[in-house]
C-alpha cells in the first residue's frame, strides 16, 4: 500500500476499496481522516467510525452491513456530509433513507442522491420509533435468509 506518512494520525484520506477487509479497527488510530473509501469489502459494523470526528465523506458501498441501528455510531461524526451505504443489506430496509436522514441531520448526500429540504421536512414529520427499526431489521433479515434458502434449494435441485 502506498502512503505518504509513517504516522497513522496524519492520514486524512484513506482509500482501501476492494480489499476484502472485515476488521477495520485500526481506523480508530486515524482521528484526522476526512475522506474514507472502503467500498467492496466485508465490513459488517460501523462502530469503528465513531471516534472519527473530522470524517466528512464515507464510502461503504457493497459491504455486509445488515443492521440499520449500526448507523447510530455515525452520530459521533459531526462533520459527516456524504455517506454511501448503497448495496449493503441495510439499504434494503424499508425505513433506510428516512432513518439515516433523521439520525444524521448534517448529511447533504446519501448514496447517489442529494438530500432535499422537502425530504428533510417529510422525515421530520414522520413518527417511526426505534422499535419500528428493530422490528423491520428482524423481518428484513428473515426475508434475506428465506431468499438464500430458496436460492440454495434451486441450485441443489439442478
Amino acid at each position: 500500500m502506498k502512503c505518504k506518512t509513517d504516522k497513522l494520525s496524519n492520514i486524512k484520506n484513506l482509500n482501501l476499496w476492494g480489499n476484502d477487509l472485515e476488521d477495520i479497527s485500526i481506523i480508530k488510530e486515524m482521528p484526522n481522516i476526512e475522506i474514507c473509501s472502503l467500498s467492496l469489502n466485508k465490513i459488517n459494523s460501523l462502530k469503528d467510525f465513531a471516534p472519527l470526528k473530522k470524517l466528512a465523506e464515507l464510502y461503504l458501498r457493497k459491504n455486509s452491513i445488515a443492521d440499520l441501528t449500526e448507523a447510530k455510531f455515525l452520530t459521533y461524526c459531526p462533520n459527516l456530509k456524504v455517506l454511501w451505504l448503497q448495496d449493503n443489506p441495510i439499504a434494503e430496509h424499508p425505513l433506510y433513507r428516512q432513518y439515516i436522514i433523521k439520525l444524521l441531520p448534517n448529511l447533504i448526500k446519501l448514496d447517489s442522491a442529494a438530500i432535499t429540504m422537502e425530504e428533510r421536512q417529510e422525515v421530520a414529520k414522520s413518527s417511526f420509533s426505534e422499535q419500528d427499526i428493530i422490528n423491520n431489521n428482524q423481518n428484513h433479515q428473515q426475508q434475506v435468509i428465506n431468499h438464500e434458502i430458496k436460492f440454495t434449494n434451486t441450485i441443489e435441485a439442478r
